[in-house]
């Protein structure tokens, strides 16, 4: 070799015939290795790539709801105001399908059953693990909100809404002013408080024969932050028995509530509740 090289030091022609003839060893020993060997490198690249999008592909997942239903607020607690919640475990299969639902906890044992009753109806998309679907044990908690007019009946332990039996009269009907007996002082909502809101609330509601109110339905308000005070309000306020021709009637009227927020931390009755129902002019009970 280094008598060749001697040779070829000052001579390009033959340096590159060396080149060349290198070259084509190098072609022919890469041609002469196995298939699988000369794409070694590619093949390991595309498992690599395959197992990661596997994995990717294979995460673990919970059970997701699909199908639901709510409870109906239990019939044994209507008027009685009360709000709560059940919690229930239940097994979701591989299908979707709920079994094995049992109570964990529940604020009223009514509350328990209502739950039980809906949650056998629910479908899911299963949990699943290594891209499989399973079963699985999950917690549901249900809550239960008693409507506006189930919480004022446990308020005031009577029903302050029901249906009325007989004609009721309208205000100029009745012919004669509303007198009020014992009156309530509407709340400031506490949650408004340093909020400078003082609104006027309108509530419709009949007066009973016995004096007390029935059905107090709000007009209009504009928070409604305003309305369970006002409907409370009307609701403990008393009349007079409304009579004519010497028979106790039911006669239908309307007032105006004025909320103020000054001095309702010390006393609330600094809120005015007052009837001005005029004679015999149809307008409407004022309590600004």
């Amino acid at each position: 070799m280094a008598c060749l090289s001697q040779k070829t030091e000052h001579n390009p022609s033959a340096m590159n015939y060396l080149i060349e003839q290198k070259s084509a060893q190098n072609r022919a020993f890469d041609t002469a290795l196995p298939q699988k060997s000369r794409h070694f490198h590619l093949y390991f690249a595309t498992a690599l790539l395959a197992l990661f999008l596997g994995s990717a592909q294979a995460q673990d997942t919970q059970p997701k709801p699909i199908e639901t239903s709510s409870p109906e607020y239990p019939p044994s607690l209507l008027d009685s105001g009360m709000d709560g919640t059940a919690i229930i475990t239940v097994i979701v299969k591989a299908d979707g399908s709920v079994s094995n639902a049992t109570i964990k906890s529940a604020d009223h044992p009514a509350f328990g059953k209502a739950a039980m009753d809906v949650i056998g109806s629910w479908r899911f998309s299963p949990a699943t693990k290594d891209g499989k679907a399973i079963d699985a044990d999950i917690t549901i908690p249900m809550e239960f909100t008693a409507p506006i007019h189930q919480k004022l009946n446990g308020m005031l332990g009577r029903n302050a809404y029901r249906l009325i039996p007989e004609p009721i009269l309208e205000q100029k009907d009745f012919g004669k002013k509303l007198k009020i007996a014992q009156k309530a002082s509407p709340q400031y909502p506490y949650a408004l408080r340093g909020s400078g809101i003082e609104p006027k609330v309108h509530v419709k509601f009949v007066v009973a024969p016995d004096g007390t109110t029935l059905n107090p339905e709000v007009l209009d308000a504009p928070r409604r932050e305003f309305v369970m005070p006002a409907i409370t309000a009307v609701a403990r306020t008393i009349y007079q028995s409304p009579r004519k021709d010497g028979k106790g009637v039911y006669v239908s009227t309307t007032i105006t509530l004025k909320f103020k927020e000054k001095g309702e931390e010390v006393r609330n009755d600094r809120n005015i509740f007052r009837d001005t129902t005029p004679s015999t002019k149809g307008d409407e009970n004022r309590m600004p």
